[in-house]
């Protein structure tokens, strides 16, 4: 197991390549689904998985990550924790603009909400800048402006 680094490979011209890691399936898949339908003037790839780190057995055949979007589900304390767990197996460098924290959930949650911006706020002042959007994932509607920003 080993952890991504943003520039150990070069890029792919006119290609974009996003990670999205998340407990639920759904909401990758929603993501995913988003993306790819909005017309765009380069090539994106999606890959998804739940946790990282990465499996090492593929290593060689996996490209240069250029975002990787970390999907919160406020409804879920196992979501949160998944995504935690996972940022000690991503580079520093990923978060100078590489990282983005997508929390998806119902307005019920509003002191996790608090809770995550805090936190996020505090890792983004220790480490850099990266992205935090707040989105509901259940409607596709949703899904595409969180996908255009």
């Amino acid at each position: 197991m080993t952890s991504l680094r943003p520039f150990d490979k070069l890029p792919k011209l006119n290609t974009a390549v996003v990670l999205l890691v998340g407990s639920e399936e759904i909401h990758r898949e929603k993501i995913a689904n988003a993306i790819l339908k909005e017309p765009k003037t380069v090539n994106v790839k999606i890959h998804m998985t739940q946790s990282l780190p990465l499996p090492y057995e593929r290593e060689h055949l996996r490209p240069r990550f250029d975002m990787v979007v970390f999907l919160i589900n406020l409804r879920s304390q196992f979501s949160l924790s998944v995504v935690l767990r996972s940022l000690s197996h991503l580079d520093l460098n990923y978060f100078l603009g590489k990282v983005c924290f997508l929390a998806t959930g119902s307005t019920v949650a509003r002191r996790i909400v608090w809770n995550t911006k805090k936190k996020t706020s505090n890792l983004r002042r220790n480490t850099g800048c990266s992205g935090k959007r707040l989105c509901g994932c259940f409607k596709e509607h949703n899904a595409m402006i969180f996908e255009q920003k």
